[in-house]
C-alpha cells in the first residue's frame, strides 16, 4: 500500500507521508499519493512512458493525469484498459520490490493494523 494510506495507521500527518524512493534518492520529499505514484514518481518512469503510449494525441495538449487516465483509458478502450492495468500492476511490483529491499530485517515493521483505527481520509 502507498504511504498515503499506511501513514494513517500510525497517525502520521498527511503532508509527511513521503515517498521512500524519492526521499532515498535525493529527489525530494513528495507525499506518496496515488497521483504521485502514477504520474510523478521517478521509480515508475519507464513503465509510465509505456502507459503514455496508450493515449492518442488529437492535436490538443495532452495532459497525463489521473482523470485522463481514468476517462480515456479505463472507460473507453477495453484493450487499452487491459494494458494499463498490466502496466500499473508492474509499477506496483517495482515499488513493492524496492520497499522489500530496503526493509530492515532486524527490526521488521508490522503490517498488521487490525488493532489500530486509521485516521479519517
Amino acid at each position: 500500500m502507498l504511504h498515503i494510506e499506511t501513514g494513517r495507521y500510525s497517525h502520521l500527518p498527511r503532508n509527511q507521508r513521503f515517498c521512500k524512493w524519492c526521499s532515498d534518492n535525493g529527489l525530494g520529499n513528495f507525499v506518496e499519493s496515488e497521483d504521485h505514484f502514477l504520474i510523478d514518481c521517478d521509480i515508475n518512469k519507464n513503465t509510465r512512458d509505456q502507459l503514455k503510449l496508450l493515449f492518442v494525441d488529437t492535436g490538443s495538449t495532452l495532459t497525463f493525469c489521473t482523470r485522463t487516465l481514468l476517462n480515456d483509458v479505463f472507460a473507453n478502450n477495453n484493450a487499452a484498459s487491459n494494458t494499463a492495468a498490466r502496466l500499473i500492476t508492474k509499477m506496483n511490483k517495482v515499488r513493492s520490490d524496492y520497499m522489500k529491499s530496503t526493509t530492515n530485517t532486524s527490526n521488521p515493521v508490522s503490517t498488521d493494523h487490525t488493532d489500530r483505527q486509521p485516521d479519517p481520509l
